[in-house]
């Protein structure tokens, strides 16, 4: 009988052991995973994929709209304790700092996170000042790349300045948001 007990909690723990690995290989392949969308959604609709950012650093996916880079920065938990992981976004939102002080790098970031922990971050956007930061999810990144891309048709989008295009996208997020 004892032996009988040792086995099934045996089975039992290489199963949670199991489980816990299929998850950590699924959090590792986040990153490959987002940038392979990127760059299909990318690749589907015209739109430049930088894969060598002309400036200081290098973020997981970088996008070229209007002449600004679009930052979708991937980010994942470091394992199944997901009770520190709002707390590491937030440490993020500072650590983007040095792509939003550059001038070509528009001030919306995004930090795409795992579909499967969106429900641990309670604030999903932050205003930092200079710059804004967005926690979406893989379902997210095609709408949002879209509707920036749409700035772009405007034939009097070359005209404005980032700024000026900002307040355009600002408020026809509050229209879609709203509707």
């Amino acid at each position: 009988l004892e032996a009988e007990r040792t086995k099934i909690n045996n089975e039992k723990l290489q199963k949670e052991i199991a489980r816990q690995e299929k998850m950590k290989k699924q959090w590792a392949a986040h990153e490959d995973d987002i940038k392979q969308n990127i760059q299909m959604i990318c690749h589907n609709n015209l739109i430049k994929y930088v894969d060598k950012v002309p400036f200081k650093g290098n973020p997981d996916n970088t996008i070229e709209i209007c002449e600004e880079h679009i930052i979708f920065d991937a980010k994942s938990p470091a394992n199944e304790d997901l009770t520190n992981f709002p707390k590491y976004i937030k440490d993020q939102t500072d650590s983007v700092k040095k792509y939003a002080k550059i001038d070509s790098v528009k001030k919306d970031i995004y930090l795409v996170v795992p579909t499967n922990t969106i429900h641990v971050i309670q604030q999903r956007t932050f205003n930092m000042g200079d710059y804004n930061v967005y926690i979406i999810t893989k379902d997210a990144i095609e709408p949002i790349i879209l509707s920036l891309k749409k700035i772009e048709e405007y034939e009097f989008a070359e005209q404005l300045s980032p700024e000026e295009r900002d307040n355009i996208c600002r408020v026809i997020g509050r229209f879609a948001h709203s509707t």
